[in-house]
């Protein structure tokens, strides 16, 4: 079976204001998978929804056919990369890869230009590095935790 997640049924309201009703995607590994919409569709409150940083009162989230509950995020089965920065802009880089378990020397040894940056925090890197930084946490994070299981 592929690696598929699969979420529907979303729905969110505020203030009475339906956003989003009956929300159904289908996201496979190894393909691409696009969300677009105007400003203020619920794009990114569906995202929210999904990785599990904003509640609502139904969603069905499945990950290879099975149902996803819990705190999926702390348990690393799927993430995303938000669009606003996550890391605190005090922590600094070597400490970022502590909490996401990565391994500095992995890091230097695929991005060397990495190397002179570890023992700064976040807020000096340039906004290139950042988002760098950001995606190999995220998707470096899950493969870790997938191979540990597989």
């Amino acid at each position: 079976m592929n690696n598929m997640l699969e979420f529907d049924g979303i729905e969110k309201s505020f203030r009475g204001q339906a956003v989003l009703s009956s929300v159904y995607m289908k996201c496979a590994v190894g393909k691409i998978t696009g969300l677009m919409g105007r400003n203020g569709s619920g794009k990114s409150t569906l995202m929210k929804i999904v990785f599990g940083t904003m509640d609502t009162t139904f969603k069905s989230i499945r990950l290879n056919g099975k149902p996803v509950t819990g705190n999926y995020l702390k348990q690393r089965l799927i993430g995303h990369l938000p669009q606003s920065h996550f890391i605190p802009s005090d922590m600094a880089v070597n400490r970022a890869l502590d909490y996401y378990k990565i391994d500095p020397d992995w890091l230097n040894t695929h991005i060397p230009s990495f190397e002179v940056h570890v023992a700064h925090p976040v807020s000096k890197l340039s906004g290139g590095f950042l988002r760098m930084l950001e995606a190999i946490l995220i998707l470096k994070g899950l493969r870790t935790k997938y191979e540990a299981h597989h």
